[in-house]
């Protein structure tokens, strides 16, 4: 298990942090932003961009 403290003022800046602490869709359990879940349905939105771009893997 591994948590991340960090400011993310955008979206840009989640989809970075990602990337950057090379977090793929198949190793990511749950996403808790100010004390809110992430929906499955929105990290495989994030991480469709994230492909799309070119700058992961799902």
């Amino acid at each position: 298990m591994t948590g991340l403290t960090a400011s993310v003022c955008s979206e840009a800046d989640f989809l970075d942090i990602l990337e950057r602490c090379g977090v793929t869709r198949s190793n990511l359990l749950t996403v808790r932003i100010n004390d809110k879940d992430y929906s499955v349905s929105r990290l495989d939105t994030l991480f469709a961009k994230l492909q799309a771009e070119g700058r992961g893997s799902a």
